[in-house]
């Protein structure tokens, strides 16, 4: 009987444990990856205005996934964002892998240039 609620009070930890947890254990997993090789940055003539940022990057292995633009910061018209994407779990292939990501976001009135980090380099455009 001991050993029966000892069972039921570990599955019933186990179950509580995985809900509601999931988003935090995935967004944990987000890191910057490896390098952001371009950026283009466009002003979409939408009312209001709005700016995209669209980049390209490359992980360090295979299975990164989610690839996003993160705001980082916002300061004297530099606006910087991190290139993130959920890690590999376990077993993950060692080759360089192409990742892309884009943000839109409303046109800020003093923009005047975008930054775009990864973990060994950034890039930035200037606006026009």
């Amino acid at each position: 009987m001991h050993s029966t609620f000892a069972f039921l009070a570990v599955a019933a930890t186990l179950c509580w444990s995985s809900q509601g947890f999931g988003k935090d254990q995935e967004e944990d997993k987000m890191a910057l990856i490896a390098s952001v090789q371009s950026i283009t940055v466009q002003i979409l003539e939408t009312a209001p205005a709005q700016i995209q940022v669209d980049a390209r990057g490359m992980t360090n292995t295979g299975g990164w996934s989610k690839p996003q633009l993160r705001k980082k910061s916002a300061k004297d018209g530099v606006y910087q964002f991190e290139f993130v994407a959920q890690q590999p779990g376990a077993i993950a292939t060692q080759a360089f892998t192409k990742v892309a990501a884009s943000i839109t976001f409303p046109k800020p009135a003093d923009i005047r240039e975008v930054q775009v980090i990864a973990k060994s380099n950034l890039k930035t455009e200037k606006m026009r």
